[in-house]
C-alpha cells in the first residue's frame, strides 16, 4: 500500500434505500483504509449541491473519485472531474447514455474528463 496517498471513502449522510451510511462503513473496517466521509444529504446519488461544504471540498480536492452505482451516475456524469463510475446497466436510458448492453457490469471513465484529456488511456466498457 502507498502510504502517500490519501483515502476517502464517502457514504450517504441519512439513510436511503440500500447506501451506505457511515456506521455501515464503521461496522466492515472501512476506517481501516480510509477515512469515512458523509456527504450531509440523503438523496438518492450525489446532489453535490445538496452535499456539506466539508463533502464538496474534499470532493473539489480528490484527483480522482470512484462513484458506484446508478444514481451516482445520474447526478455526476456531467462533472468534468476524473471520475470512475461503477455499475450495472440496468436500463435502458442508462444503456443508451454509456453505449452498452442491458445487464453489464462496467467501470468507465467519465466521458466528459475524457473528451478535455488529450491522452484517452483508460475506458472500459464490457
Amino acid at each position: 500500500m502507498n502510504f502517500n496517498i490519501k483515502i476517502l471513502f464517502g457514504v450517504r449522510g441519512k439513510p436511503v434505500v440500500n447506501d451506505s451510511i457511515a456506521e455501515d462503513a464503521f461496522a466492515v473496517g472501512i476506517d481501516e483504509y480510509a477515512d469515512i466521509i458523509d456527504n450531509g444529504d440523503g438523496s438518492l446519488g450525489t446532489v453535490l449541491n445538496r452535499t456539506s461544504h466539508e463533502f464538496r471540498e474534499a470532493y473539489k480536492k480528490a484527483d480522482i473519485v470512484i462513484a458506484k452505482g446508478r444514481a451516482n451516475y445520474e447526478c455526476l456524469s456531467e462533472e468534468n472531474k476524473n471520475i470512475y463510475f461503477l455499475l450495472m446497466t440496468k436500463f435502458d436510458v442508462i444503456t443508451s447514455d454509456i453505449g452498452v448492453d442491458v445487464n453489464k457490469m462496467i467501470c468507465m471513465k467519465s466521458k466528459v474528463w475524457r473528451s478535455n484529456q488529450s491522452n484517452n488511456l483508460f475506458s472500459a466498457k464490457q
